[in-house]
């Protein structure tokens, strides 16, 4: 009898131990196949789980189901961004390794006065970047530019604080060439029907190195504009000109912050002594609403990180063409990274733009932003 029992507990040992192995296996398929599917920070491996479902982020495109298939070719993937946080080289490098344009829903921004649709007859938009140059095959993805909404600068909380439904719609906004000539032209804004766009690329940077490239942004459109000597000397590209920045912002908006609906008093405690506080609710309010569109829609998300061209080109690149279903047919052009400017702040600010981030984010968009910020939040606290 004793045999009996040590056979039977061997059996059983047997039994568990293929079980335990045949768990390993299918965990490491999965794990293999979901670090296939996104371009995320090895420290944001729990995102995909976390807000989008397992068939938006398959590496077989098959499986990325578009919300409606019976919309026409070619098929819209938003290039989803907050101002500067790496689309110009997300579009160059679509443009270079695929030798095709990209479109966009600013029309404005075309080179040439009359504005071409992606699709005949769409005269509201998206527009192609560059209608003379070769455009992709018929049955593929093609990029389209838009920063959707609660952007601007230097305005009041009416105006860029955003509900899901005016940023879903701002998203599918933009304008058009309203003339015959780049001369005559006037800006015509215009507002394509939901259900266009059929993916996003939903980009994501850094919030302090964000910020920092919006105001090289305002300098640079005060050199294109040549008559803003003044803030041009006042707003230097440095740490006391961004200072100075900030608060030039933060003043002009101050009393109508006080006054606003949409920011409490213990919303108002946390920003208040924080440089640039209005932009950095801006940014979390961004991404939290683009988020939450593309939820709402349906759309498969690729989640790309501007820190990856740096780290890992090659592979970003291929997992931006293969969303797209486009064939590359060269080399991406260099990314020339930029600085960080998290220096620019003091320690005690960057422990608050942790905080107000923390406190204004989702779970989906804290998850997608936290490793920029965990090391100024005490710990257990991220």
């Amino acid at each position: 009898q004793q045999p009996q029992r040590n056979d039977s507990s061997s059996s059983g040992r047997i039994s568990i131990l293929s079980m335990v192995l045949l768990t390993i296996v299918i965990t490491a398929v999965v794990v293999h196949t979901i670090d296939r599917t996104i371009m995320i920070n090895p420290r944001l491996s729990s995102v995909s789980a976390r807000h989008s479902s397992p068939t938006t982020r398959s590496n077989n495109n098959s499986q990325r189901k578009d919300p409606n298939a019976t919309v026409p070719w070619p098929r819209i993937a938003w290039l989803m961004s907050f101002p500067n946080s790496g689309t110009t080289y997300t579009g160059q490098m679509v443009m270079t390794t695929t030798n095709t344009t990209t479109a966009t829903n600013y029309g404005m921004e075309s080179e040439q006065s009359i504005n071409v649709p992606v699709r005949k007859g769409d005269i509201n938009g998206p527009w192609w970047n560059y209608p003379d140059r070769t455009k992709p095959n018929n049955k593929v993805y093609i990029m389209t530019k838009t920063h959707c909404g609660g952007r601007c600068t230097k305005c009041p909380p009416e105006r860029y604080v955003e509900t899901t439904r005016s940023f879903g719609i701002a998203c599918r906004s933009g304008s058009r060439h309203g003339g015959t000539n780049r001369t005559t032209s006037t800006k015509e804004l215009v507002t394509y029907q939901q259900g266009v766009a059929q993916r996003a690329i939903h980009l994501i940077r850094n919030p302090f190195d964000n910020l920092v490239s919006r105001l090289h942004m305002e300098r640079a459109n005060w050199k294109r504009k040549g008559d803003h000597q003044d803030q041009l000397r006042m707003y230097t590209a440095d740490k006391k000109g961004l200072k100075a920045w900030c608060k030039s912002i933060d003043d002009a908006r101050e009393e109508q912050e006080m006054e606003s609906r949409f920011i409490d008093d213990e919303l108002f405690a946390i920003e208040h002594h924080l440089p640039c506080h209005a932009e950095f609710f801006r940014y979390i309010q961004w991404h939290v609403q683009a988020i939450e569109v593309t939820r709402r829609l349906k759309l498969p998300v690729l989640y790309l990180f501007y820190e990856n061209y740096t780290t890992n080109l090659d592979e970003t690149v291929d997992e931006v063409l293969d969303f797209l279903d486009q064939d590359q047919v060269a080399p991406a052009p260099i990314f020339l990274s930029g600085k960080h400017y998290e220096e620019f702040f003091e320690p005690n600010e960057c422990r608050m733009v942790a905080r107000l981030i923390q406190e204004l984010a989702s779970e989906e968009a804290w998850e997608v932003v936290k490793h920029y910020l965990e090391q100024w939040l005490p710990t257990g606290h991220s």
